[in-house]
């Protein structure tokens, strides 16, 4: 019933950070409902076999993410999921631990989100998966936190 009502046999979707968690359960969803899936992730031997196309991505690094778009002449659904915490206290972040979280988590996103546009097709969606710790904050995940919000 649900495979008729969510037919996704015509489109194509890409999954950031499909490797594991939620971008991995993500992408066996969408596959399931018969899209064609594309994932990306600093991990893709993780999962190289289990979707029609595996690259890897580190939206860290712009090049990188231009790389991976250059690749895709299309899409229909765009999934993002990274993010890394580093629970700790903010006084005793280093600034490099500080810079990673908000270039993975905030700045990386920003580069998909740019990227994708040149790909997507009329009426597709991008989705963007953040973190009940944008609501909810608890000792030791501040930056995780603010970029998550």
């Amino acid at each position: 019933m649900y495979k008729e009502l969510f037919d996704l046999s015509t489109k194509k979707a890409l999954v950031i950070g499909g490797a594991s968690g939620i971008g991995k359960a993500t992408a066996e969803a969408l596959k399931e409902f018969g899209a064609y899936v594309i994932v990306a992730d600093i991990n893709p031997d993780a999962v190289k076999g289990l979707f029609d196309e595996v690259y890897y991505v580190d939206i860290a690094d712009y090049d990188s993410v231009v790389n991976l778009f250059d690749k895709i002449d299309s899409l229909d659904i765009l999934v993002s999921t990274p993010g890394i915490n580093i629970r700790k206290r903010i006084e005793d972040y280093t600034i490099e631990e500080f810079n990673k979280v908000l270039n993975v988590n905030l700045v990386g996103y920003f580069y998909v989100a740019k990227n994708a546009i040149r790909v997507m097709n009329e009426g597709g969606s991008i989705i963007f998966i953040t973190s009940i710790r944008a609501f909810v904050v608890e000792p030791g995940q501040g930056p995780y936190s603010m970029t998550k919000a």
